[in-house]
Formats: structure tokens, sequence, C-alpha cells
């Protein structure tokens, strides 16, 4: 049974002051930058990306390469256009991050939902196999901290071997460093985030007398960040560490132990206040005048608690043959305690429904095993590298969903029953099992997976031309018992097996200058979605797809392009009840969580282009058309043909940085960016909701850094200003927090 461990937070200065103190202290010093992942938004972009193997990154640029582990990515790198990607690939990546927040920000519609339900996956879009060092996470709902996260997809998963329709996301963790290294940054903005980062990397043992190397070395990692907001009396703490051993016995083998952990205490948001004519009306657009609105009050709580262990190895046993291996055990624990609260009425100023609280735990835990080979040769004369492994977890989950007895919830005061936003009650019932008696769902869950897989790659036409095949099987095992009284379905089972593939074709029709790909895979997410009302569980979502397209590199490697074009289905895909929890459909809490599945069909076109000048001036920039058609969906026919909700058919953005390497300016650095998201549909009419549709709009950022170095020790400052136009992007698109907001930090290194 789960316990409640929500208790009260600090007052807000204290808390932030506490959060620095304790970061700084448990690490005696140091300071972690936050890696900046490529957030898969739906423009679909197709970055370049290392290979999902053990490659651990530095955790910082500087640092050189430890020399035993020279990357073994390719049995051919020939290509100087290849070369020309990967240099890119970083430059993309952070290009990318103003559009895919945006789109990122669309698709977290409302922002109140309960923490928990972000687990298997997004029920729109492609369905994203997850690796972390390569190594399949099947079965593991949270990477806690990956160093860096690449999307391997388009030109480069021919080289790489492996792929899926949508890309596949790979987090690659941040290694210790060869040398002892000390790095201290804080870091604020103006929408009330204040953050601290430590990290210290330094060697275990060795003898500098007889310059013995030392075999071990460590890295001690830490975040503190507290933020205020995106509404009233919304906030949260978080607390973030590690450490991570790196252990080479010798050049051949390489182990990293990693221990990482979590916390979040935070005061939920209540989400967007939607409005509604009458009682009888359809629900509709959000309300503009309650935008900072906070249908929570000051005393909701949320708490979340994550750890894990892994244990990664690479040994090279010989010239050709190279072995990978890696453990994991994980553990979250989460409980939040909120308001289930309905839409504002516009003729009686109130909100419609019955506002009740509302209890939701989970506790979950999970370990998995993976291994590969990994080979290469020339047999006949052709360059062929392969791949074989397996892969197998186990995922137990104890889920619990509780509120007061309707008789309790009806003596509670009319204002807190029928919030009022201009005389709010915010009290609220203390949680416990006695007083929250009556149980919304309460199920045990077990989940295993197993899988096996194989990928060949080879390089002909004096490696001009380079072709991958690749084949996996999936089972997958799930057993639910639900555990409240007259459950509809007190033990489920289901058994699923699946099969997918990917092949792939690179011709460098210009060598070193033009490359065409073409790519073809199928990939199925084997999520355990169970309906936390019906205990019904949801079928596997799957996507087969193809992409091709081509990469242009000048001769001087200064001018890239790209364009490509995909056509991808997406099957079985989790559908939300619309009416789930809403306090005028579902008075009674019997609305099932989910709907049937749907079908859906994503066809779309992308060019970019770069382009570095003389002086330290880089250009660049990207558009992208995107059709994504609802092709079935039985329960909620009126988004059938037409484009999904919340996503735009238009998107583009553009970049320029400059970089100044000489005269009193020799250091700094400034940078603009600009995302422009096309007008999109939110909501479909139907049954008690109205159309909600948004124009085009489109956001500028700021950027300017100054780094120095006096003596050993670097020094960085960097200012950002995010929405520099003060664009109102809660009416332009019904996103909360994104008003302008002017960010600062400062990082020193030794």
């Amino acid at each position: 049974m789960i316990r409640s461990t929500i208790r009260a937070r600090r007052p807000g200065v204290i808390r932030a002051l506490r959060a620095v103190a304790a970061a700084l202290v448990a690490l005696g010093a140091g300071a972690v930058t936050r890696a900046q992942g490529t957030a898969g938004g739906i423009s679909g972009e197709n970055l370049a990306v290392e290979m999902p193997e053990l490659q651990i990154a530095d955790s910082t640029e500087e640092q050189e390469a430890w020399p035993e582990e020279a990357p073994s990515m390719f049995p051919f790198r020939r290509s100087r256009l290849f070369g020309v990607v990967i240099e890119d690939e970083a430059d993309d990546r952070r290009d990318g991050l103003a559009l895919n927040e945006q789109l990122a920000a669309l698709q977290d519609f409302n922002p109140g939902e309960f923490a928990s339900t972000s687990g298997s996956g997004a029920p729109r879009g492609f369905t994203t196999p997850r690796l972390r060092n390569g190594l399949s996470q099947a079965g593991f709902p949270e990477i806690i901290l990956g160093g860096r996260r690449d999307l391997l997809s388009g030109f480069l998963a021919t080289y790489f071997g492996r792929t899926a329709p949508g890309g596949i996301v790979n987090h690659i963790s941040t290694r210790p460093t060869p040398k002892p290294t000390t790095r201290l940054s804080l870091g604020a903005d103006a929408m009330g985030e204040v953050r601290a980062l430590g990290e210290r990397n330094a060697p275990l043992g060795g003898d500098p007398r007889t310059k013995r190397k030392p075999k071990l070395h460590y890295r001690l990692y830490g975040e503190a960040r507290w933020r205020e907001g995106p509404q009233d009396f919304a906030g949260q703490d978080v607390l973030t560490g590690g450490l991570v051993f790196r252990y080479a016995p010798d050049k051949a083998t390489v182990w990293m132990l990693e221990i990482e952990t979590v916390r979040v205490d935070a005061d939920p948001a209540g989400g967007i206040v939607l409005e509604r004519a009458t009682r009888t009306a359809p629900r509709g657009a959000p309300h503009l005048a309650l935008e900072d609105f906070n249908t929570n009050g000051p005393n909701a709580r949320s708490r979340r608690d994550s750890g894990i262990v892994s244990l990664f190895m690479e040994q090279k046993r010989s010239d050709d043959l190279t072995l990978r291996a890696g453990a994991e055990v994980w553990r979250r624990a989460q409980d939040e305690l909120t308001f289930i609260t309905g839409a504002y009425l516009l003729d009686t100023g109130i909100f419609d429904g019955v506002r009740e609280p509302q209890y939701n735990g989970r506790e979950e835990a999970a370990a998995g095993l993976h291994v590969e080979l990994d080979g290469t040769g020339t047999p006949a004369g052709i360059n062929h590298r392969w791949v074989v492994g397996a892969a197998w977890s186990h995922q137990d989950t104890d889920r619990e969903q509780r509120a007061l007895p309707r008789a309790t919830r009806d003596q509670l005061p009319a204002a807190v029953r029928f919030l009022d936003p201009d005389a709010p009650d915010w009290s609220i019932v203390p949680y416990s099992e006695d007083v929250y008696s009556r149980i919304l769902g309460l199920r045990d869950e077990q989940a295993e997976f197993a899988g096996v897989f194989g990928s060949e790659r080879v390089a002909l036409a004096d490696d001009r031309i380079y072709g991958t095949f690749g084949l996996r099987q999936d089972w997958v095992w799930s057993s639910i018992d639900d555990l409240r009284p007259a459950a509809p379905v007190p033990h489920a089972t289901s058994d699923v097996e699946r099969a997918t593939y990917h092949a792939g074709l690179v011709w460098h029709a210009w060598p070193n200058r033009l490359a065409v790909f073409l790519n073809n895979s199928t990939a199925f997410q084997p999520a355990r979605r169970v309906d936390a009302r019906t205990s019904r569980i949801i079928g596997d979502e799957s996507t087969a797809g193809t992409e091709t397209g081509l990469r242009y590199a000048s001769e001087d490697g200064k001018t890239t392009a790209t364009a490509s074009a995909y056509r991808l289905l997406n099957q079985g895909i989790t559908r939300t009840n619309p009416l789930y929890n809403d306090p005028v459909a579902d008075p009674l809490k019997l609305q099932p969580q989910y709907v049937s599945s749907g079908e859906e069909q994503f066809t779309g076109v992308e060019l970019g282009a770069r382009r570095k000048f003389p002086r330290s001036l880089t250009l660049s920039g990207k558009v992208a058309w995107l059709e994504a058609i609802t092709t079935s969906s039985p329960d909620l026919p009126e988004e059938v043909g037409r484009q999904l909700p919340r996503t735009p058919e238009f998107t583009a953005t553009a970049n320029a940085r400059y970089a100044f390497e000489a005269g009193a300016l020799k250091g700094a650095d400034c940078g603009v960016s600009w995302a422009w998201v096309g007008d999109h549909v939110a909501v479909y009419p139907a049954s008690g909701r109205a159309r909600v549709a948004y124009d085009d709009y489109h956001v500028l950022g700021l950027s300017a850094g100054y780094a120095w170095q006096v003596r050993k020790t670097r020094h960085a400052l960097s200012v950002s200003l995010r929405n520099a136009l003060d664009e109102d992007l809660f009416a332009a698109a019904g996103r909360l927090g994104g008003a302008r907001s002017l960010d600062a930090g400062y990082t020193v290194r030794f």
C-alpha cells in the first residue's frame, strides 16, 4: 500500500537558499552544466547523432579524449561529408531548441494534469524507442539524467545500423574526465527560477612518481533548482545528483557505475482554465482573464523521488569483436493531492461541477539486463559490421487513487465545492487513508519485457554505397490485479509478440559533397497502458514508415543543406477520454480513462541549410510542412480526416550567431533565434466541447556570452532573453509561462 509522503513546502526564499546550500555543501565544490536535450518536436528534427553504443561523452568539451577509447563507431570513415554532419550536430541541436520548445508546449496543453500520467509515451505522435548508452530502455518509464539526448534518424541511420519511424532517442551518459576538474555555476531568470549546479571530476589511485596512470576515476555532480509559476502559488524544488565511477583495468576494458537520484517537491499548477458560457453550453477556449489563476490553490502538494543504479561494460575482445553489456535497477515513488475542477462559467462567475480533492499515488520498480556483440569483417573484400544482442527487464507498479466519501465531500463548505475566483476558499482536507476512503483506483501491475535483435551494415562501390538491414523480436507479458471492491476485471493478463525491422541505403552520388538516403522501418512501443477505471490493458502502439532525402556539403564544409520527406503510419495510438475526471461529465468517476485506439498518417517535408561565413558568423534555418491526419478514431469521429489537434501544418526557424575571435571583445559571442508556428486547431467541436483554434505566431530570442581565462581558471557569463518581443503566448497559443524572460548565468571551471 502506498503511503503519503506529502508535507508542507518551506517558504520560497528559505527553500531556495537551503536547496542551493545543500547542493554546494554536498558536492564540496562543483557544478554540472545542464545538458540541453533535443526535444522530439512535431517537426521531426533529423539530427546527426553518436553511434548508439557505449560512447560515453566527456562532461566538458575541452577535455581530451581517453586515449584507450578511440571511437570505433564505423568500420569505414572515408566520407568527409559524414564528418561535416557530425561537426554540425551540436549546432543543430541548439538551433532547434526555440522551435522545439514551442511545439512541446503545444502538446502539453494542460500542465495541471497529474504528473504520474507521463509514463509510457505521448498520446499523439511517433512511437519512439529509447536507448541509454545504446542499450534498450523497455520497462524503464523514466531516464533521470541522460547527459545528452540524441535522435537517431534520417541521413545517418544507415551508418548506425539502427532506426525507427520518427527516430530512436539515445541518452548518452556523461563520464568522468581524465583530468581533475571542478565546475561551479549559478543562474537565475526573471520568471522566478534560481539554480545552482556543481561537478567534481578526479582520479582515484595512480602514482605520479612512477607515472602510473590511475585506472579509476569518479564524477560527483548535482543540481538544485527552485522555480516559481507558471501560475499563482505554483512552483517546485528539484534536487538532482549522482556519482559516477569509471574503471579501466586495461586498454581493452571499461566499466562504468552510475548512481543517480532526483527529488521533486512541488506546488502543482491547476492548469489552463477553460470557459463555458452557461452550464449547458459546450466547454470552450481558455479564459484569458484567469491565466494566472491556480485552481489548486496554495495547499495542493506533489512529491516524486526517483533513483537508478546502472552498471555498463565495454570490452574489446579482439580487433574485430566488441562486447557490451549493462544492468540497471530503478525505483520511483510519487504522490499528489490536488483538486478536480471544472470550467469557468461566464454567466455565474464560478466554476461548474463539484470541486473536490483527489489523491494519486504510484510506486514503481524495474530491473533490466542487456548484452550485445559488435563485430566487423571484410569477407569477399566487402566491409561488414554486424551487431547481435538480447535484452530483458521486469517492472512492478502499485497504483492508488482515492477521494473523500461523497457524504464527507458534500459537507465541505460551499465555497470549497463551488470555487469563486473573486472569493476563493483554499481549504483542503489533509490526506490520510482513513479520511480519503473512497477508492477510485487500486491495482498491482507486473510486466516483463524480452527482446533479441540483429543488424548488418555493408559498404560497397569503394565506400560510396552503404546499406543496412536489421530485425528485432520482442515479447511482452503483462499481469494486472485490480484490488478495488467489486472490480469489473479483478485480474487481466496480456501476452504480445512483435517482430520489427529496418532497412536503409545511402548513396554518395557526389563523393564528399552529396549523399542520398532512403530508410524503411517499423517499430512498436511495448507500453503497458492500463485504463485507470476499467483495468483494461490497452493495445501496443506501432509505427511503420519510409523517409528519404539528401544532404549536401560544400567543398570547404562551410555550407550544408538537407532536404527530406517522410510518410509514417501510426496504429494503436492511445486516445485519452476527454470526459475523464470532468466534474460535470464524470461526477461519479465512472468514465474510462481511454477510448478506442486511433490510427494516424504523417506526411512531411523538411528543408534546412547552414552557412559559416568568415569572421565567425553562422546562419542557419529550417522550414517544415507536416500533414498529420487522423485516419481512424471510433470514439472521437470529429477528428477523422483532420489535422491532429495542436499540430501545426507549417513551422520554421532561423538562427544567427557571431563569435568575436580578436580584439577587445575576444571571447564574446551573441546570437538571435526566431521560431514561427503556423495556425492550428487545439480542440475540434464535439459533444460538450467547442472548437478552439489559434492563428500563427512567432517568437524571437536573443543571447550573448563572454568567456575568459585567468591562469588555469576559466570563467563564462551568459545572458539570454526569451520571447524578446513579449508576444502574448497565452492568447496566441494557450501556453502558460511564455512571457518575456531574462536569464543570466555564471560558470567557473578550474
